[in-house]
Formats: C-alpha cells, sequence, structure tokens
C-alpha cells in the first residue's frame, strides 16, 4: 500500500478514536456504525482497544463491540445477521472486502466459484467488480485470469490480530517445535551413526596398519633367514 493510502486511511481511524475520547454509552453505538461504512477504514484495532469503546461490553450495546470484532479480524462467514446488528449495503459490502484480504493472504491462487461461494455473491460481474475495489483500495494486489476464472494474488495488508489468529499463531509454533524436536532427533541419530561409521574406520585403519606392519616383518624375517641359510 501507498503511503499516500496508509497516511489518509491512519489520519481518518485517528480521528474516530480522538471522538472516542468524549463518547459513550449509545453514542459509542453510533461512532461504531459510521467506522463500519467509511470508504478508506479498512483496520479496526486501534478503536477496538480504545477503552471507552470496549466499556459497552456487558451492556446492552455489545453486539456493536462484536460486530466491530468482525470487522477487525473475523470475515463474512462470522456475520450472522440474527444474531449481530443489521448491516447496510456499504458496510457489508466492506465486510466481504476485508474478507477476500485474508483470503488472499493465505492463498495466492483463488478460483471464482470459491469466491462465490465464500463471500455468498450472485455472480461472477458482482465479484470481478469487487476485487477490481480491493485492487483500488490497495487492499490487494493481483490479477484477474478471467480465462481461468480465478484471482492470482500478489500481494494483501495485513490485519488486526484476533484471539483467534493468536490461537492459530501458537498452534502453528507449536507444530513449528514438534517438527524441529523431530529434525533435531533425526539429525542426532545420523550424527552418531556418523561418528561409530567413523570410529569404526578408524580401527579398520589400525587394524590394517598392523596386519601390514606384522605381514612386512615376516617379510623381512624370511628374507633374512633365506640370506644366513645360503650363507
Amino acid at each position: 500500500m501507498s503511503e499516500l493510502k496508509q497516511d489518509t486511511q491512519a489520519g481518518a481511524l485517528e480521528q474516530f478514536c480522538v471522538l472516542a475520547k468524549t463518547t459513550k454509552g449509545k453514542a459509542v453505538v453510533a461512532l461504531i456504525q459510521e467506522v463500519l461504512k467509511h470508504p478508506t477504514i479498512f483496520v479496526f484495532g486501534e478503536l477496538l482497544n480504545h477503552p471507552n469503546i470496549k466499556a459497552i461490553e456487558g451492556t446492552e450495546h455489545q453486539p456493536y463491540l462484536d460486530l466491530l470484532s468482525i470487522f477487525a479480524s473475523g470475515s463474512f462467514k462470522d456475520y450472522d445477521s440474527k444474531k449481530f446488528p443489521a448491516l447496510n449495503a456499504r458496510q457489508l459490502s466492506k465486510l466481504k472486502q476485508i474478507t477476500l484480504v485474508t483470503l488472499a493472504s493465505k492463498q495466492k491462487v483463488l478460483p471464482y466459484e470459491f469466491l462465490l461461494k465464500e463471500l455468498e455473491i450472485p455472480n461472477v460481474r458482482e465479484l470481478e467488480d469487487m476485487i477490481i475495489d480491493c485492487i483500488y483500495n490497495e487492499l490487494i494486489h493481483g490479477k484477474l485470469d478471467q480465462r481461468k476464472n480465478q484471482l492470482e494474488v500478489q500481494y494483501a495488508i495485513g490485519r488486526d490480530i484476533g484471539e483467534k489468529d493468536i490461537d492459530d499463531m501458537l498452534e502453528s509454533i507449536q507444530s513449528w517445535v514438534e517438527t524441529s524436536d523431530k529434525v533435531i532427533t533425526i539429525l542426532d541419530e545420523r550424527m552418531r551413526v556418523a561418528d561409530q561409521e567413523f570410529r569404526h574406520k578408524q580401527e579398520m585403519d589400525e587394524e590394517m596398519k598392523e596386519k601390514i606392519q606384522r605381514v612386512r616383518k615376516e617379510v623381512e624375517n624370511s628374507i633374512r633367514n633365506s640370506q644366513r641359510s645360503s650363507g
């Protein structure tokens, strides 16, 4: 993402964070609704962690906090219109764009068929329009391959890290540690075998040297005895 785009988005989010300092209760709901439809804000972590925003947790307004959390680190699949506040067309479109960013960060090739299903978009025309909007807003860099009906991803912006992401990261780290332990065990075993083979070779070399020495002495003794006999 260009520095200009980053500055624009950061500036817009900062304005909402400043407003949050003097916003409480029901006014927080209005603030969240506005930020969710803002055309240039796609990262919400800073606002989500603001004390006045978090203060609605456990109140009647908590569904809006949960909704903001979905926009910060969740996906379109996490949104259930029966459980969360209603989204207008712009907010729903933004959530789908953010979800595309997540998908693009995980796969370099995204088939249209997969995206249509994941984002619940009715046709390819609307899907391509949304992808083009994401590229224009520099949320992703990529190329539409209309012949193969797929999006080829080159880059996707980073999103806020949620609790699920932390769990996934910890799981990946644990898996890496376990794999590393297995690799170390295998390397240790190979080093042990190599050391044994080296020692065995040394012992064989020593035995061979001793045999050569014995044969040499035997030959020398044989020559001496032969010379004495002839003398």
